[in-house]
């Protein structure tokens, strides 16, 4: 009985581990498709969801060898132009370099939504996979 028990957990571990990694990689395969297609940083994954008239404020962290900076932004106009220099960058390749001193992460709040940008140095980074930014 104990030998059954056991072989059945194995069995469904089994299946829920592999199912896990298949979903992940279907969206590790649409993040790659989407970049060789050299997308703008704007239109990519849940980016796409910034809507510039929508942005309420955007929290800008800045992280140095010194220590980080955090600022409120409000202005419509400097919001507009982080939005506008954010759009032009085109996400490339995916990379396998990373620094530590040298990251930006743009926290856009809308209503009742926040979406987040991270930058380190040049690749934009979403979880632990890097992408180069042209």
């Amino acid at each position: 009985m104990k030998k059954t028990f056991v072989l059945v957990i194995a069995i469904v571990s089994l299946f829920a581990i592999t199912g896990c990694s298949l979903i992940n990689k279907e969206k590790v395969k649409k993040v790659e498709e989407k970049v060789k297609e050299k997308i703008s940083l704007m239109s990519f994954n849940e980016f796409k969801d910034i809507a510039i008239d929508k942005i309420k404020s955007i929290d800008y962290t800045r992280f140095t060898i010194a220590g980080s900076d955090t600022k409120k932004i409000t202005d419509k106009n400097e919001i507009k132009e982080i939005y506008n220099n954010l759009k032009k960058k085109r996400v490339g390749k995916e990379v396998s370099t990373a620094c530590e001193d040298n990251t930006t992460i743009y926290t856009f709040n809308m209503d009742n939504k926040k979406t987040t940008i991270e930058i380190e140095c040049d690749w934009l980074v979403i979880g632990n996979k890097r992408y180069e930014l042209k």
